[in-house]
């Protein structure tokens, strides 16, 4: 069995529960981490918007190694990737968890009937693994920008 197998057949997903925020606390080397969202918090606002909101945490075997937050929008056209973050320490599915979290989300959004996937301000620095997974870069509307402060989508048809 090479690497990328022995990763993948000890690959779980999960719901983000108190056990994945514990472990995002103890795991990870918060010095090293590009995004400085605090998963909790911004799950709680996500789930009071939307209750059919979507959200996952990638783990090998015991090491949380991705998370993933998203909404569907009001008529389910859309799926709104909120986040997508990445254990900044070294663990088996390093340079694995955006393409775990693109393919696991246009699933549910399939799943559910949403037409397109929009992954809201994407990290510029991960423009051409969106591009290689078929997103393309799109700005947004005025009302959007106005209402919301959007700068970027990075967005899929299914």
């Amino acid at each position: 069995m090479d690497d990328t197998t022995s990763a993948f057949s000890s690959l779980t997903i999960s719901a983000i529960r108190e056990h994945a925020v514990e472990a995002l606390r103890q795991q990870w080397d918060h010095g090293l981490r590009r995004v400085r969202w605090n998963w909790p918090e911004e799950r709680e606002i996500v789930k009071m918007k939307r209750p059919s909101y979507w959200e996952m945490a990638i783990w090998h075997r015991q090491t949380l190694c991705g998370l993933v937050l998203g909404k569907p929008s009001q008529k389910r056209s859309r799926l709104y990737i909120e986040g997508i973050e990445g254990n900044p320490s070294p663990h088996p599915l390093k340079g694995k968890i955006t393409p775990i979290a693109l393919l696991a989300s246009e699933m549910y959004a399939n799943l559910i009937g949403c037409e397109e996937v929009w992954l809201v301000e994407p990290d510029p620095a991960l423009l051409d693994t969106y591009a290689r997974a078929g997103y393309h870069l799109r700005l947004p509307n005025k009302l959007l920008k106005k209402v919301f402060g959007l700068k970027s989508f990075a967005t899929k048809e299914l």
